[in-house]
Protein backbone atom coordinates (compact mmCIF):
# COMPACT_ATOMS: atom_id res chain seq x y z
CA UNK A 1 0.00 0.00 0.00
CA UNK A 2 2.79 2.18 0.77
CA UNK A 3 3.60 2.27 -3.13
CA UNK A 4 0.60 3.97 -3.87
CA UNK A 5 0.59 6.62 -1.87
CA UNK A 6 1.83 9.84 -2.70
CA UNK A 7 3.61 12.45 -0.90
CA UNK A 8 3.28 16.24 -1.32
CA UNK A 9 6.63 16.57 -2.59
CA UNK A 10 6.20 13.66 -5.14
CA UNK A 11 2.77 14.56 -6.35
CA UNK A 12 4.16 18.26 -7.20
CA UNK A 13 6.89 16.62 -9.37
CA UNK A 14 4.29 14.45 -10.82
CA UNK A 15 2.21 17.44 -11.63
CA UNK A 16 4.54 20.18 -12.01
CA UNK A 17 3.68 21.91 -9.53
CA UNK A 18 5.05 24.29 -5.89
CA UNK A 19 4.85 21.87 -3.16
CA UNK A 20 2.85 24.87 -1.50
CA UNK A 21 0.18 24.95 -4.05
CA UNK A 22 -0.31 21.50 -3.65
CA UNK A 23 -0.55 21.42 0.12
CA UNK A 24 -2.65 24.01 -0.31
CA UNK A 25 -5.56 22.27 -2.72
CA UNK A 26 -5.13 19.11 -0.39
CA UNK A 27 -6.13 20.96 2.95
CA UNK A 28 -9.65 19.87 2.73
CA UNK A 29 -8.41 16.71 1.16
CA UNK A 30 -7.92 13.69 4.16
CA UNK A 31 -4.55 11.64 3.41
CA UNK A 32 -5.09 8.32 2.69
CA UNK A 33 -2.20 7.18 5.27
CA UNK A 34 1.40 8.11 6.22
CA UNK A 35 4.57 7.90 4.48
CA UNK A 36 7.74 8.99 6.83
CA UNK A 37 5.16 10.16 8.95
CA UNK A 38 3.78 12.48 7.06
CA UNK A 39 0.38 12.31 5.69
CA UNK A 40 0.16 10.64 1.98
CA UNK A 41 -2.61 10.37 -0.58
CA UNK A 42 -3.90 7.59 -3.08
CA UNK A 43 -3.19 8.99 -6.75
CA UNK A 44 -7.13 8.76 -6.83
CA UNK A 45 -7.98 11.06 -4.19
CA UNK A 46 -5.59 13.89 -4.79
CA UNK A 47 -5.79 14.18 -8.53
CA UNK A 48 -9.05 15.81 -8.69
CA UNK A 49 -7.68 18.49 -6.71
CA UNK A 50 -4.90 18.79 -7.97
CA UNK A 51 -6.26 19.10 -11.97
CA UNK A 52 -7.80 22.54 -12.97
CA UNK A 53 -11.11 21.69 -13.84
CA UNK A 54 -12.69 23.87 -16.26
CA UNK A 55 -16.43 23.89 -17.17
CA UNK A 56 -16.44 23.36 -20.46
CA UNK A 57 -19.18 24.18 -23.45
CA UNK A 58 -19.63 21.88 -26.64
CA UNK A 59 -16.86 23.80 -28.51
CA UNK A 60 -14.10 22.74 -25.37
CA UNK A 61 -14.15 25.89 -24.54
CA UNK A 62 -14.48 26.97 -20.94
CA UNK A 63 -16.77 30.06 -19.68
CA UNK A 64 -14.84 32.59 -17.82
CA UNK A 65 -18.00 33.50 -15.80
CA UNK A 66 -17.69 29.91 -14.36
CA UNK A 67 -14.25 29.92 -13.00
CA UNK A 68 -13.25 30.14 -9.64
CA UNK A 69 -11.81 33.81 -8.87
CA UNK A 70 -8.08 32.71 -9.21
CA UNK A 71 -8.35 31.18 -12.64
CA UNK A 72 -10.68 34.33 -13.83
CA UNK A 73 -7.35 36.31 -12.95
CA UNK A 74 -5.22 34.04 -14.48
CA UNK A 75 -7.22 34.06 -17.69
CA UNK A 76 -7.70 37.94 -17.63
CA UNK A 77 -4.04 38.58 -17.31
CA UNK A 78 -3.52 35.91 -20.49
CA UNK A 79 -5.82 37.81 -22.46
CA UNK A 80 -3.84 40.77 -21.73
CA UNK A 81 -0.75 39.51 -22.78
CA UNK A 82 -1.84 38.35 -25.88
CA UNK A 83 -3.81 41.77 -26.55
CA UNK A 84 -0.25 43.32 -25.79
CA UNK A 85 1.88 40.66 -27.93
CA UNK A 86 -0.83 41.36 -31.18
CA UNK A 87 -0.47 44.88 -30.58
CA UNK A 88 3.52 44.60 -30.76
CA UNK A 89 3.33 42.18 -33.84
CA UNK A 90 0.79 44.85 -35.33
CA UNK A 91 -2.47 42.31 -35.71
CA UNK A 92 -4.22 44.80 -33.37
CA UNK A 93 -4.77 48.49 -33.51
CA UNK A 94 -5.62 50.23 -29.93
CA UNK A 95 -9.02 51.73 -30.35
CA UNK A 96 -8.04 55.22 -30.02
CA UNK A 97 -5.38 55.06 -32.37
CA UNK A 98 -7.75 53.69 -35.24
CA UNK A 99 -10.38 56.84 -33.89
CA UNK A 100 -7.72 59.11 -34.37
CA UNK A 101 -6.75 57.83 -37.61
CA UNK A 102 -10.09 57.51 -38.81
CA UNK A 103 -10.87 60.90 -37.85
CA UNK A 104 -8.47 62.93 -39.32
CA UNK A 105 -8.90 60.54 -42.82
CA UNK A 106 -12.38 62.22 -42.84
CA UNK A 107 -11.14 65.49 -41.87
CA UNK A 108 -8.98 65.61 -44.90
CA UNK A 109 -11.63 64.12 -46.84
CA UNK A 110 -14.09 66.39 -46.00
CA UNK A 111 -11.47 69.38 -46.79
CA UNK A 112 -10.45 68.29 -50.08
CA UNK A 113 -14.76 67.53 -50.58
CA UNK A 114 -15.19 71.55 -49.84
CA UNK A 115 -12.25 72.82 -52.33
CA UNK A 116 -13.18 70.50 -55.45
CA UNK A 117 -15.77 73.16 -56.95
CA UNK A 118 -12.86 75.59 -56.26
CA UNK A 119 -10.77 73.60 -58.48
CA UNK A 120 -12.77 72.41 -61.00
CA UNK A 121 -13.75 76.31 -61.61
CA UNK A 122 -10.19 77.29 -61.42
CA UNK A 123 -8.78 74.34 -63.49
CA UNK A 124 -11.50 73.32 -66.00
CA UNK A 125 -13.54 76.26 -66.35
CA UNK A 126 -16.56 75.35 -65.27
CA UNK A 127 -19.59 77.21 -65.39
CA UNK A 128 -21.95 78.59 -61.96
CA UNK A 129 -24.69 76.48 -62.86
CA UNK A 130 -22.73 73.37 -63.58
CA UNK A 131 -20.56 74.12 -59.74
CA UNK A 132 -24.05 74.27 -58.15
CA UNK A 133 -24.76 70.82 -59.34
CA UNK A 134 -21.55 69.71 -58.00
CA UNK A 135 -21.65 71.25 -54.82
CA UNK A 136 -25.28 69.64 -54.27
CA UNK A 137 -23.92 66.29 -55.04
CA UNK A 138 -20.83 66.78 -52.65
CA UNK A 139 -23.19 67.53 -50.32
CA UNK A 140 -25.84 64.64 -50.39
CA UNK A 141 -22.75 62.55 -50.74
CA UNK A 142 -21.25 63.73 -47.29
CA UNK A 143 -25.07 63.48 -45.38
CA UNK A 144 -25.69 60.03 -46.42
CA UNK A 145 -21.72 58.92 -45.94
CA UNK A 146 -22.81 60.55 -42.11
CA UNK A 147 -26.13 58.76 -41.62
CA UNK A 148 -24.63 55.74 -42.72
CA UNK A 149 -21.64 56.17 -40.25
CA UNK A 150 -24.67 57.18 -37.17
CA UNK A 151 -26.66 53.97 -38.35
CA UNK A 152 -23.70 51.60 -38.43
CA UNK A 153 -22.78 52.38 -35.15
CA UNK A 154 -26.12 51.91 -33.11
Amino acid sequence: MANDLWSISRLADEFGMDRRTVKSRLDEVKPTGVLNKNPAWSLKDAAPFLVDQLTTNVDGCYDVSELPPDLKLKHYQAERERLKLEIDLGDVIPLNVFQDVLADSFKTFAQMMDTFPDVLERDCNIGADALEAVQKTIDEVRTNLHKKMINDSE
